[in-house]
């Protein structure tokens, strides 16, 4: 995902939204994690931001001072979850989320 718009820390980034753009794939309807399974499948998802990979965690480890992980699965294991980070996204950062299988 190409940001084309800043994304204020603890907002959530829907990969639908008009700030971002080229998500793939372009079929896909929201970010889906229903395929996962449990909460421990979350283990098989990564974020990078940048290319810099992220550590996950609940929005009371985001929203520490200082912040224990970088961001949290807002929707949880859902076909339509977004992302919260814990610090500020700007225009041009990419995002990446792969799913390992």
């Amino acid at each position: 995902m190409y940001l084309t718009a800043g994304v204020t820390a603890g907002t959530s980034l829907d990969p639908n939204s008009a700030t971002v753009s080229n998500t793939a794939p372009s079929s896909q309807a929201a970010l889906d994690l229903s395929a996962v399974g449990d909460a421990s499948g979350l283990t098989n998802v990564d974020v990078y931001v940048n290319g810099q990979l992220l550590t996950s965690g609940s929005a009371a480890n985001v929203g520490a001072t200082p912040p224990t992980a970088d961001y949290e699965f807002d929707s949880g294991l859902s076909s339509t979850a977004t992302l919260k980070f814990g610090f500020d996204l700007e225009v041009d950062d990419v995002v990446t989320v792969i799913r390992k299988i």
